[in-house]
């Protein structure tokens, strides 16, 4: 059985239950695509600037309550306390947001992917490739293990 993050919410997500208990729900579903962060505590506080922003020294990320939340969201600003906490351990991984967006996606199972754009990297996404986005990013990565060029190689993909 996987292990997953401690998580502790701060006093500013309870102040809006509909969306705590929206984000609870969305955690326990993302954070067992994070192995990483098994066995640490993982805060969550409120943004109201930006969709989601995460402190990876701190082991925060904040979401806001005021829009609408998506998984890519989540997996996004959950990838941020994954790179730290791989780095941390001495792997030599990007931190670049067009990295965060591409490796969180790639493990997100497609039924989960929700929104019909790549943050940092494609603004839309043809319809007809959504369900496959996923799998793209996964290929995209494997395509990095050799190469460099694997956002034009995502791109290439899904144009």
């Amino acid at each position: 059985m996987v292990m997953l993050a401690n998580v502790v919410f701060l006093e500013s997500v309870r102040r809006f239950p509909k969306f705590y208990r929206r984000v609870k729900r969305m955690l326990n579903t993302a954070l067992k695509y994070f192995p990483e962060l098994s066995g640490e505590t993982v805060y969550v506080g409120v943004e109201k600037h930006y969709e989601g922003r995460a402190d990876s020294l701190n082991n925060i990320v904040f979401f806001n309550p005021n829009k609408p939340l998506s998984f890519v969201t989540v997996f996004h600003e959950l990838m941020h306390l994954a790179v730290a906490a791989m780095r941390r351990k001495g792997a030599k991984v990007p931190a670049s947001e067009q990295y965060v967006s591409i490796a969180s996606i790639a493990r997100m199972p497609a039924e989960l992917y929700d929104e019909n754009s790549i943050p940092y990297i494609i603004d839309e996404i043809p319809e007809h490739l959504k369900q496959k986005i996923p799998e793209l990013c996964r290929q995209a990565l494997e395509y990095r293990k050799h190469r460099r060029n694997y956002i034009q190689y995502l791109l290439k993909a899904i144009k």
